[in-house]
C-alpha cells in the first residue's frame, strides 16, 4: 500500500554459550601458564629494584680518555675495534655485589685478545669495581648505564726515555700522542724472598704527552657502561 512502511522484525539475542567462553578463557590461561612456566620466575627480575647486597650480572665495556673501548664483554664493539686496529680485550660478564666494596687493589678478569697469548688476565682497580657495585643500586634488570671513575684523572705516569724504554721496548722513536700501550700492574711489586715472579695483570695506557726528557701516558679510564643482565640469587 502506498506510504506504507514496513516495520523490520527485531532480532532476538541469542543465547550466551557460557560452555564455549569457559573453555575459550581456560585455553588463554592455560596459553599464558605455559609461557611462563618458560621462564620460571626470572621474569620477575625485570620488576624488581637492585638494593644493597644483591647479586648482579652485567655486561659492560671500559673506555679511555679518547672514547676507545679497552675491554668489553660486547662482540660487536669488540670486532669493530679490532677492525680499527685498536688494542682491545674480550671479557666474559661480571657479577656484581651491590653497594659492596673491594678488598683488593687489583681485581684480575680472564680475556681475550687476538694480538697476544691466549689466558690473559686483565687488572682492573679495586675502586673501579667499587663505583660498578654502588651504581647499580636503584637500577633494574634490562638498565643501561654509564659510571663515571672520578679516579681515573689521578692514574696517570711520566717515565723518562730510560724508564719507558724498559716498559715498551725500543719504540721511543715510533710512539705518538693518543698510541695505546699495554702495561702490566702487580698486587705485589716488591720483589719476593724467594725471587718468585710475581703475578701481573694487563691494562692499555693512553700516551698523552712526549717530550725531550720522556713520555707522559694515562691508565685510566673514565667510565664504564653497564647493561644489567640478570639478577642472581644470593
Amino acid at each position: 500500500m502506498k506510504g506504507y512502511k514496513h516495520k523490520p522484525q527485531e532480532q532476538k539475542a541469542q543465547p550466551i554459550n557460557w560452555t564455549q567462553v569457559l573453555v575459550a578463557v581456560f585455553c588463554v590461561v592455560m596459553a599464558v601458564g605455559m609461557v611462563v612456566s618458560m621462564f620460571g620466575t626470572s621474569w620477575l627480575n625485570f620488576f624488581t629494584t637492585i638494593k644493597e647486597n644483591d647479586r648482579v650480572l652485567v655486561d659492560f665495556t671500559f673506555y679511555d680518555e679518547l672514547d676507545r673501548p679497552v675491554v668489553t664483554t660486547s662482540q660487536s664493539i669488540y670486532q669493530r675495534a679490532v677492525e680499527r686496529n685498536d688494542v682491545i680485550f674480550f671479557a666474559d660478564r661480571m657479577t656484581l655485589i651491590a653497594g659492596t666494596t673491594i678488598q683488593r687493589d687489583l681485581v684480575p678478569i680472564q680475556v681475550f685478545s687476538q694480538y697476544t697469548a691466549p689466558n690473559l688476565e686483565f687488572g682492573l682497580f679495586g675502586p673501579e669495581i667499587d663505583e660498578m657495585n654502588y651504581a647499580v643500586i636503584g637500577q633494574k634488570v634490562g638498565s643501561s648505564i654509564n659510571v663515571d671513575i672520578p679516579m681515573s684523572v689521578d692514574l696517570v705516569r711520566f717515565t723518562d726515555n730510560a724508564q719507558f724504554t724498559q716498559i715498551a721496548g725500543d719504540i721511543l722513536d715510533l710512539v705518538q700522542i693518543g698510541d695505546q700501550l699495554p702495561i702490566s700492574f702487580s698486587e705485589t711489586p716488591q720483589i719476593a724472598l724467594d725471587d718468585a715472579i710475581p703475578q701481573t695483570y694487563l691494562r692499555t695506557a693512553t700516551i698523552t704527552e712526549i717530550t725531550d726528557e720522556g713520555v707522559t701516558f694515562s691508565y685510566g679510564y673514565p667510565y664504564v657502561a653497564l647493561t644489567i643482565s640478570e639478577l642472581r640469587a644470593n
